[in-house]
């Protein structure tokens, strides 16, 4: 009898926790789209104060940025600092107006480190190890590249923003 009565809790629990896993997948699922918004003027401002960055780190025009990286102006907000002094350092926040056209943001960043890796190796070696270290984040419609010495703080500093 006490083997009966087992085999039967046991396909209880088993549907049991079925139909909890059912119920629950929905909530799970949606842990991981949450929707950010971000004031991309107020981060690239502060984030470019810190410390990590140096005195000589300025503003850049979001024309200027745009033909850098090959991106429409129109469709896409813009706001970036770059270090004068032929340093590889920059801080570039894209807010897309959808997750497909950040996607191809993205792709045009990731270029944009491979040509600069390209360009500083015969002008300046020492910046090819920031950039080979840059940080490329795409989030919602959100894409952040950073180029510093100090890349584990300030990625942990730009993800802060991100949660």
């Amino acid at each position: 009898m006490k083997k009966i009565s087992t085999i039967r809790r046991s396909k209880t629990f088993k549907i049991f926790s079925i139909i909890l896993l059912l119920i629950m997948l929905p909530q799970l699922s949606g842990c991981g789209k949450k929707e950010i918004s971000l004031d991309i003027d107020q981060m690239a401002l502060e984030i470019s104060q810190s410390e990590y960055f140096s005195e000589d780190f300025f503003k850049v025009e979001a024309n200027v940025i745009s033909q850098m990286y090959g991106i429409e102006t129109e469709k896409v907000k813009i706001v970036g600092y770059a270090s004068s002094g032929g340093l590889a350092d920059e801080l570039t926040i894209f807010e897309a107006p959808n997750k497909d056209d950040s996607k191809a943001i993205y792709d045009l960043a990731a270029e944009h480190i491979a040509d600069s890796k390209e360009g500083y190796q015969s002008y300046k070696p020492d910046e090819v190890y920031k950039l080979e270290h840059a940080i490329l984040i795409e989030q919602g419609k959100y894409v952040i590249v950073c180029v510093n010495g100090s890349y584990d703080e300030v990625e942990t500093l730009i993800k802060a923003y991100l949660k």
